[in-house]
């Protein structure tokens, strides 16, 4: 199969901070939107693309790769379309640069808020914060069991 960009304006590039992983993500909230499998499922296709952002895997292969359903996988593509993050010409995917939200995105992006209020933790049956402990790793899990809070 021959690859090429789908959206050759938009091909992405190493950010100012130096991570393909870009801060605009979050400084943005263009992830607010998208569930939890779609955030999975963008990691995987960063992780597997190449300097464009091209990959092409079958939904089969993303499926087995990341131990959901074909559901799942449809539900977190059409977020991450929907939320202007990826392209997708079957099989072939493109992560796109993170340009600047046009005005129909920008409508249904969250706006900008200030800092986030501090995180308390919450405590059932403790005196103190200090006692609520994190439950240990139970071993290797796949992007669905960490989805879904836990092995299998």
């Amino acid at each position: 199969m021959q690859k090429h960009p789908i959206e050759p304006k938009r091909l992405r590039r190493v950010p100012a901070q130096f991570s393909w992983i870009d801060h605009r993500l979050i400084r943005q909230r263009r992830l607010r939107s998208v569930e939890p499998c779609g955030w999975a499922l963008y990691l995987f296709l960063l992780s597997v693309g190449d300097e464009q952002g091209l990959s092409y895997y079958s939904d089969t292969s993303i499926c087995q790769h990341m131990g959901i359903a074909l559901h799942e996988l449809r539900r977190a593509r059409s977020g991450l379309l929907g939320a202007d993050l990826i392209a997708w010409e079957a099989p072939l995917y493109q992560v796109l640069d993170l340009a600047e939200p046009s005005a129909d995105l920008a409508s249904v992006l969250p706006a900008p808020a200030g800092p986030e209020p501090a995180h308390r933790p919450t405590t059932s049956g403790s005196q103190n914060s200090h006692d609520v402990k994190a439950p240990a790793p139970a071993g290797p899990q796949s992007i669905a069991d960490l989805l879904q809070g836990g092995a299998r």
